[in-house]
């Protein structure tokens, strides 16, 4: 294998796991994601949690490639959906959800060494992972990332921290705004990352990878950067969480072609898109906050922790350049807040309650706000989800299902087989992220859209726009798909509805 950074600490890592939990500190590009599992094998079978399906599944095939293996063998995963592992692999990757979900049926007992990797996204689901594992301390605990309060954490933990200095290449920082304290911003973003582009592109030869807020964005940019990619025989490859499998791999591997990949912060972490020389980033993403009692996404600025971690995305396997759109003193917060700060944490309480736990009784790295801890039990408790003591029947069956718990609700309440397709059907397109139908314009139609639907129910229409075959027109002739049949954005709407429905049917009607 190839030497890395982090194999400076190589035998203290070895030599702490024996005997106590770790706290490991490594810049980005140092190996960690890859090493610590196969040096913590050595103390048993090794499960490793990574934010994002995408890192797991790329994780575990580049370390099963590492030992001239193919994956599920030694070297496995499980997502949602998908699960390539065997009762004998020594380390497995998997994303919180399924780690959670393995906690509630056995207490992660078939693993000896649980690995928590980018800790510093603060996540719900890893901080109340690491919160159970503190609290039970029955497995040997690794937590990582390049960007955490390492001794804060240590603290918390009781752990050993360790730090491994350096990394593989060097990144220049270059920042282009006129006023140095200038934070992100989101307009006119794609003609400002075609400026900045156009120039790099006669001399560049490696890829170039772009960091957006969402998918939306990622669109409007591919459409403006079409000419640039046509003149110069470019690849534009997007990469977000509904991509398809196809252009996932467009965008991991290596072409022939230069290519320029466009992704969300799906690409901040744990991910090596090879090639990869430079990097554009917007300072922007779309994070989830509380306002006025309720979970909103909102477009939001990065902290400086992630802003380091998208750097690092130019150095992985090259020096590289990072292009920074907002002013080199921009007040970004130090850190990205974790989501239970954040957050409803109805959730977070339903699936403590799920493992047998009160939220209440686990300590936080972070202290859980009191107001939040409130709203949240006396919502579950008017949904019937939970008692005096502990989660209900009727709790057990809402954690399962990949929604809302008020949706989830709803759909298992539902009195008759009829309503209840029904709802599956609405919260399937509701949870479809993008349109499934827009109005005409037409008034003679809409003339008779009022006769035909006299309500002017959305609920209606969502359902039928669902039903419909193809979802290429509603039974209401007046309102049309906004994604048409032959569209090649049509795809993303209509199957992630699909799957959602597929989900909920699966754990609802069975």
């Amino acid at each position: 294998m190839i030497a890395l950074p982090i194999d400076s600490i190589e035998q203290d890592f070895k030599q702490a796991l024996e005997h106590t939990h770790l706290i490991v500190e490594a810049e980005t590009g140092s190996g960690k994601s890859t090493r610590l599992p196969l040096w913590a094998m050595e103390q048993g079978r090794v499960l490793v949690v990574e934010p994002r399906r995408i890192a797991c599944t790329s994780l575990a095939n580049f370390v099963a490639h590492q030992l001239d293996e193919q994956v599920g063998k030694s070297i496995g995963y499980a997502i949602k959906l998908e699960n390539c592992y065997t009762e004998e692999s020594n380390v497995v990757f998997v994303t919180p959800g399924v780690a959670l979900r393995w906690y509630a049926e056995d207490r992660l007992q078939r693993f000896d060494v649980v690995i928590v990797d980018e800790f510093h996204e603060r996540r719900w689901d890893t901080d109340l992972l690491v919160a159970m594992l503190k609290r039970n301390q029955t497995h040997k605990t690794v937590i990582t990332s390049a960007t955490i309060e390492g001794q804060k954490l240590a603290n918390y933990f009781r752990a050993e921290r360790l730090v491994a200095k350096g990394r593989m290449f060097d990144v220049a920082i270059q920042h282009h705004r006129n006023d140095s304290r200038q934070l992100p911003d989101a307009r006119h973003l794609d003609t400002r990352i075609k400026s900045a582009l156009e120039p790099l592109l006669n001399d560049l030869a490696a890829d170039v990878l772009i960091f957006l807020p969402g998918r939306k964005e990622i669109q409007q940019l591919m459409s403006t950067l079409k000419p640039l990619a046509e003149e110069y025989d470019l690849i534009l490859a997007p990469l977000h969480a509904s991509v398809t499998e196809q252009q996932r791999a467009v965008a991991m591997s290596v072409q022939d072609k230069r290519k320029i990949v466009i992704a969300t912060n799906v690409a901040e972490t744990s991910l090596t898109i090879p090639n990869v020389a430079v990097v554009v980033d917007s300072g922007l993403e779309r994070r989830n906050v509380q306002r006025n009692g309720q979970t909103t996404l909102m477009l939001s600025h990065i902290s400086k922790a992630s802003a380091a971690q998208r750097a690092g995305r130019a150095g992985r396997v090259m020096a590289g350049t990072c292009i920074r759109l907002y002013g080199e003193h921009a007040a970004l917060d130090p850190v990205t807040p974790p989501e239970l700060q954040r957050e409803s944490i109805v959730e977070p309480m339903l699936a403590a309650a799920t493992c047998g736990l009160e939220l209440e009784t686990l300590e936080f790295i972070d202290v859980i706000p009191e107001k939040s801890m409130d709203a949240a039990r006396e919502q579950l408790q008017q949904l019937g989800a939970i008692d005096d003591k502990g989660i209900t029947e009727h709790g057990k069956k809402l954690y399962p299902l990949p929604i809302d718990t008020v949706y989830a609700d709803l759909v298992t309440k539902m009195p008759s087989r009829a309503l209840k397709e029904a709802m599956i059907d609405l919260t399937a397109a509701l949870c479809a992220t993008g349109k499934l139908f827009q109005m005409t314009s037409n008034e003679e139609l809409l003339d008779k859209l009022d006769l035909e639907e006299p309500l002017g129910c959305d609920a209606t229409m969502l359902i039928g726009s669902y039903e419909v075959n193809n979802i290429l027109v509603l039974p209401l002739t007046t309102t049309v798909c906004a994604k048409r049949k032959g569209c090649p954005n049509r795809c993303a709407v209509y199957l992630n509805c699909r799957v959602w429905r597929w989900l909920l049917a699966i754990n609802v009607m069975n």
